[in-house]
């Protein structure tokens, strides 16, 4: 019997089909294109069926987050939804983006973006201090995130006044 299970064995380790976990392939937050920072998230893992493009999260506007799974024919729908939404901004070819809250990339898909010519761009650390350095210094023409955060954030510019010499840009 070990013989048998010997070569079973070893036929596995040589033509087998399904991959081990080291071989499955990995999403990164790169690849989503949400690898910024945030203050109440930790980062995990988790199986994902290949009928989804991407997991995600509502901003939990309810009090709690729900997961979304998107499916790949959604994506050229949420292209659509982008390049209507960037076009009524009128943001032009090269539009910097500061994205405050990292998991809104997924609202619209990243794949999305570089298509519509915006480059987005995180916070280095989820905090109002980082934000108003981030915004002063990048100048971007668009500032994604959820409106609690940015409200608290311009009120305390608006406090400092023209030290900052910050730039308007359009935020959402």
């Amino acid at each position: 019997m070990s013989d048998d299970l010997t070569v079973l064995e070893e036929a596995l380790n040589a033509f087998g089909t399904v991959p081990t976990l080291q071989e499955v392939p990995r999403r990164t937050l790169a690849d989503k294109g949400i690898d910024g920072p945030t203050a109440a998230h930790v980062i995990e893992e988790v199986h994902t069926p290949f009928n989804l493009a991407y997991l995600t999260f509502t901003t939990g506007s309810s009090a709690f987050q729900n997961i979304v799974g998107v499916t790949h024919s959604e994506i050229s729908g949420r292209c659509a939804v982008v390049r209507t939404l960037f076009e009524r901004l009128g943001s032009g070819p090269q539009a910097k983006m500061l994205v405050s809250y990292p998991p809104l990339v997924n609202v619209f898909a990243a794949d999305a973006l570089p298509a519509c010519g915006v480059e987005w761009s995180f916070l280095k650390r989820s905090s109002r201090d980082a934000f108003i350095v981030s915004a002063c210094r990048e100048q971007p023409k668009i500032i994604l995130g959820e409106s609690s955060f940015l409200r608290a954030n311009f009120e305390q510019a608006n406090k400092l006044g023209p030290r900052l010499r910050c730039r308007r840009a359009r935020s959402f």
